[in-house]
């Protein structure tokens, strides 16, 4: 009997041991378990802090918080520009995703255009519109790249554009030009942000010679029908102005006498000589180029293929006796505004 206690306690001992190893055993094993935890950030939106109109050339090339107030440009070539837009994202600058801005005349008078006027167009307009608002480049605009970050929430996006230099002035008023930009993240959350600038007027015509030549002509003679092609550039409405500056035309044969300078005329249409219509003369006159019939002047340009041009026509009748040589006489041609 006592064998058998014995051979009991020594098993009930066992598997207490065992029970006790296979407890520690769950214990560790539990101990040494990874915990894994997690959290959902909320999206905000993107902010635009500062949009500016620069010159060309980055960042270098205007103050980091302000840009153009106004532009001038080139009477008839293209204006290089740069748009920096600082774009700040709480989520971090990583999670900006996109970039996109409208320049566009904001008018009231004659015709209200707005940024619905300006971000769905296919193609730009020279005189009111450049967008890549809609998510293309066709609209004079190039698409905003990175230019460098700020901190860990800010970074810069540059566009680049080319403004005609017939551009819409703001003469009219009331009118502005306006930068409008939109900024995306991640999950296209946006945010936007606009700035104003002044389009200046620019006054250029050109008149299409330097030297108005009748050639050789016989005593007595009248000639007509000598054009001069007038063409506007700049963006505003403007006329010519011609003034002699000497009442005769001198010539240069031996004992020559001289040519009244109103022996010279001219008009709008191409007409033989007696039925042009304005005498030349020292007191300025108006050389009434036109873009349509009894305008009187020339309309600023909305074409995008060509600036508006018109001609104006002299003519000139040689005295019967008294002159040779070749006779002359200075001008003075000025572009002026309406």
């Amino acid at each position: 009997m006592t064998k058998d206690n014995n051979l009991v306690n020594w098993i009930s001992g066992g598997l207490l041991m065992l029970i006790g190893l296979f407890v520690i055993i769950a214990l560790v094993l539990t101990r040494s378990q990874t915990e894994t935890t997690s959290v959902q950030i909320t999206q905000v939106s993107p902010t635009i802090d500062v949009i500016k109109l620069c010159p060309s050339g980055g960042a270098t090339s205007c103050n980091p918080y302000t840009g153009l107030n106004g532009v001038t440009g080139s009477a008839n070539t293209q204006t290089p520009v740069d748009v920096f837009m600082k774009i700040s994202d709480l989520n971090g600058n990583g999670d900006i995703a996109e970039a996109r801005v409208a320049m566009f005349h904001h008018t009231v008078i004659p015709n209200t255009k707005t940024l619905v006027d300006c971000d769905t167009a296919a193609e730009k307009d020279g005189n009111y519109c450049y967008s890549n608002y809609d998510g293309q480049t066709t609209g004079g605009i190039s698409a905003c790249t990175l230019d460098f970050t700020e901190g860990a929430t800010s970074a810069w996006y540059k566009c680049s554009a080319l403004l005609e230099y017939w551009m819409d002035s703001n003469d009219y008023p009331p009118s502005y030009w306006e930068l409008s930009g939109i900024a995306y993240d991640s999950t296209a959350l946006t945010g936007t942000a606009t700035s104003s600038f002044t389009k200046n007027i620019v006054l250029s015509m050109n008149f299409g010679s330097s030297t108005i030549s009748y050639g050789q002509m016989s005593l007595g003679a009248t000639q007509a029908g000598i054009s001069v092609l007038g063409t506007l550039y700049g963006n505003s409405d403007a006329d010519m102005t011609i003034q002699a500056s000497s009442a005769v035309m001198t010539c240069d044969g031996p004992g020559s006498a001289n040519i009244p300078v109103s022996n010279q005329r001219f008009g709008t249409n191409d007409n033989i000589y007696e039925l042009l219509t304005t005498s030349f003369s020292t007191t300025n006159q108006d050389l009434n180029f036109e873009t349509s019939t009894g305008l009187g002047w020339m309309q600023h340009r909305t074409n995008e293929n060509s600036a508006p041009t018109d001609s104006a026509y002299f003519g000139i009748q040689i005295p019967n006796s008294g002159v040779s040589g070749t006779c002359s006489v200075a001008a003075i041609v000025t572009a002026i505004a309406q």
